[in-house]
């Protein structure tokens, strides 16, 4: 049996090291929001992920993507699973630097967002909720709080959108913050392999609120 000097073991360790150095996990790079009519694609390279999400606000009508995927310098828009109760996420992969958002059916309150380093297949789990200031500490409307984790290499992104500004529950990082129209925030999980234990809006939230989750691998 052969035996390895103590010099190829610190050998080994470094070769183990730098591979684990080089391993890429999705980090967020961008973002902006503002109508879907005006909306700029926040700053991306080919092969970013971009994120389009948006709030058509209490009772109004979710924003769908109305153009032609793919036409011109127009993104090849996919929606992220069915949207619901005003809110609503699509990805697509930048294949340029100078993409442009397309048309969009609605959406006063609509976000932009660029993460690069992510996998062929990104979109991992995803979940939408809406509701009011009275429902904020039930258990059937935790919306995305509860609902959403992801691997050690995972980064998950939660969308807020209410009718008067909020201060996010511990946990999470504040990636981008703005007010097109409502009040919008977008945010990391600090773990995402664990799941916060309320409302990302707190327990005397907004009026109205909505809120997705999403995990990108």
């Amino acid at each position: 049996m052969s035996v390895r000097t103590l010099s190829q073991q610190k050998l080994s360790a470094n070769v183990y090291n730098k591979r684990k150095s080089t391993i890429a996990f999705p980090e967020f790079k961008a973002a902006s929001s503002g109508s879907f009519d005006t909306l700029t694609v926040a700053t991306h390279a080919a092969g970013d992920l971009m994120l389009a999400m948006g709030w058509g606000a209490a009772g109004s009508t979710v924003p769908v993507f109305t153009g032609t995927p793919g036409a011109g310098d127009v993104p090849n828009w996919t929606r992220i699973g069915n949207p619901a109760n005003g809110i609503a996420m699509y990805y697509a992969f930048a294949t340029k630097s100078n993409h442009t958002f397309g048309a969009w059916s609605s959406g006063s309150n609509m976000t932009s967002i660029t993460i690069s380093n992510v996998s062929a297949s990104p979109i991992g789990a995803y979940s939408y909720d809406e509701g009011h200031s009275n429902n904020l500490s039930s258990s059937g409307n935790a919306t995305t709080s509860t609902s959403v984790t992801g691997g050690p290499k995972s980064l998950v992104l939660y969308y807020g959108a209410a009718t008067s500004d909020w201060t996010p529950v511990t946990g999470f990082t504040t990636r981008h913050s703005a007010v097109p129209q409502w009040y919008l925030k977008l945010l990391s999980r600090n773990d995402p392999t664990t799941a916060p234990s309320s409302n990302i809006f707190g327990t005397t939230g907004p009026a109205y609120w909505a809120g997705s989750a999403l995990e990108i691998k």
